[in-house]
């Protein structure tokens, strides 16, 4: 972890030593942590830790933040901050010019274009949980979250299912990392990777995303290597961790409210609620910016060049987006007005396929399961930093 001095601009009331990495009060439980700082820390403050950095945590400040990108830039999204930051197209750049690479994503991912895997999405849901269910319990992680959206994944990309581990773990190790050098090798790793799978594509195409992805044309003229490279970096550290996370905070609540599973159980058109409030109400991810030109946000002073760092675990817990927003409903009307896919012009472009993958593989859930409860030896550890992680989850059921 890098310690730097706080900037002579930043007013001391406003300096608070926090480690997004590693902070003792994100301990054990981030989401928890990250709400229990709203009125305790100043709503925007400055931390020397990991080379110094803004952190911001209101809803309405950060909704803000999501939706000015020429004063908050998406060119540097690394904290801590890096001279060589990774192209993730379109995500690392900013509007216009990123709005041809996004309407490619966009295409590839559509609604209806999601809406056409919900067998394939519904028949790997039912082989997963038949696999575990006579047994009785199991790591919910290991057998079902982190497998079923990252498999799904894997197959939409054309990438060996049999090294999904190897995969999940390079992932898992660039989000821990709070060292840029580290996490920057991880991502040369991944590319290493992916640049043998586009030079294979290149010969002989197939019916996945990187074969469209060679296919696609950006303002007349087809995307070069390294444009399908950035998008293919893009896909892959997103597609290998978002959904697995919200699912395994998702059964952790559940398996945690009896109450809940009963109701539920007994009208399933509560489902697609469910899924929109499990994503709010445990927010998992967050996001960086740099710093385009000097601004006051919320009396902080933020420089040009300065990194923040803006919590949707906070977000979600802001007692300014309504004053029950730390309890759980899964008929909350403005449930989907959530931040953890983002927001502005750079709102995450594979949301429908992750609501789709949450919302079946709870229907089979249902179908399959009754009386989830945590093991009462129950492991689990939660990783805070750029994403809130769970590694582990044990659960006991009853199959239905």
């Amino acid at each position: 972890m890098t310690v730097s001095v706080a900037p002579s601009h930043v007013p001391p009331q406003l300096v608070v030593p926090f480690d997004i990495f590693d902070d003792e009060r994100l301990k054990p439980d981030p989401q928890a942590g990250y709400g229990a700082l709203l009125g305790r820390l100043p709503d925007v403050f400055y931390t020397p830790l990991n080379g110094g950095h803004w952190v911001a945590l209101r809803y309405e400040t950060i909704s803000r933040v999501l939706k000015d990108p020429a004063t908050f830039s998406n060119r540097n999204l690394q904290i801590p901050k890096s001279d060589t930051p990774a192209v993730m197209l379109p995500l690392t750049l900013d509007p216009p010019e990123h709005a041809p690479y996004r309407q490619i994503l966009m295409q590839m991912f559509s609604a209806k274009a999601m809406h056409a895997l919900e067998p394939h999405i519904r028949d790997w849901s039912q082989r997963l949980l038949r696999a575990v269910s006579q047994q009785g319990r199991c790591d919910f992680v290991g057998s079902i979250s982190g497998v079923l959206p990252v498999s799904v994944f894997m197959q939409l990309m054309g990438l060996p299912l049999e090294r999904l581990e190897e995969f999940r773990a390079w992932v898992d190790e660039s989000f821990a990392a709070s060292d840029t050098d580290h996490r920057n090798a991880i991502y040369g790793r991944i590319m290493g990777f992916m640049g043998e799978v586009i030079g294979e594509r290149r010969q002989a195409p197939r019916d996945d995303l990187v074969s469209r992805l060679l296919a696609s044309e950006v303002n007349g003229r087809p995307l070069s290597i390294d444009e399908v490279m950035g998008m293919s970096l893009l896909l892959f550290i997103a597609g290998m961790d978002t959904v697995a996370n919200a699912l395994s905070f998702g059964m952790r609540h559940l398996a945690q409210h009896p109450d809940l599973q009963r109701q539920v159980a007994a009208d399933p058109a509560l489902i697609p609620g469910l899924v929109d409030e499990i994503l709010r109400r445990y927010a998992f991810t967050s996001t960086q910016r740099i710093v385009a030109r000097d601004v006051d946000l919320d009396g902080a002073p933020l420089k040009a060049g300065e990194m923040l760092f803006v919590s949707f675990a906070a977000a979600a817990l802001d007692d300014r987006f309504g004053p029950d927003a730390r309890s759980f409903d899964p008929k909350r009307a403005d449930a989907d007005q959530h931040l953890t896919f983002g927001g502005g012009p750079h709102k995450c472009a594979g949301r429908h396929l992750g609501r789709i993958e949450m919302r079946i593989l709870f229907e089979e859930i249902f179908k399959h399961w009754t009386n989830i409860r945590l093991a009462p030896d129950a492991h689990q550890h939660i990783r805070a930093g750029n994403v809130i992680a769970m590694d582990r989850l044990d659960i006991l059921f009853d199959a239905a």
